[in-house]
């Protein structure tokens, strides 16, 4: 592979890493407190794919997911969808319930917020449980709010992952 393709393909490479490590539960990104491997390589293609190796991904499937067409249509679509749904605001977290924002409260500590989330769900449930509710959030893995929510985030999931 060479490095001219791999660099025209950097940001969707990136994202790529953030969907996978997402997508994975792998938090290694997540809690950058001490080391940043992206900041850290100063995220050229080539060092990327040691961040990925790092990270216990394969690297010959990595490369073919990241140079792959079908792939990054795929997560051109599913950004374009965020941007849409994200449209002038840029804070993290932020959620989405059924394609609806939302928002944290100014006087909400992050517990409230949740249990207003899981009211909200509760509500759903009861009012249509034939419907699994869709509960999206944005976040950013360099957001120190972001990381400090993430364990009641992980909880809610917990709790309501299969309903």
């Amino acid at each position: 592979m060479n490095k001219e393709k791999i660099s025209k393909l950097l940001p969707g490479i990136i994202v790529v890493i953030l969907l996978i490590v997402g997508l994975g539960g792998i938090a290694i990104l997540s809690q950058q407190k001490k080391s940043d491997p992206l900041s850290e390589y100063q995220r050229t293609p080539v060092n990327i794919i040691d961040v990925a190796k790092s990270i216990g991904l394969n690297e010959s499937q990595f490369i073919s997911d990241i140079t792959s067409e079908e792939l990054k249509k795929k997560v051109d679509e599913d950004k374009a969808t965020g941007d849409e749904m994200m449209g002038d605001r840029r804070s993290t977290p932020s959620f989405f319930v059924n394609d609806v924002f939302f928002p944290q409260k100014a006087s909400q500590t992050q517990a409230e917020f949740i249990n207003s989330l899981k009211v909200e769900i509760d509500k759903l449930i009861t009012e249509k449980p034939e419907d699994k509710p869709k509960v999206i959030e944005f976040f950013d893995f360099n957001c120190g709010f972001c990381a400090s929510i993430n364990p009641l985030v992980d909880q809610f999931i917990l709790e309501y992952g299969d309903k």
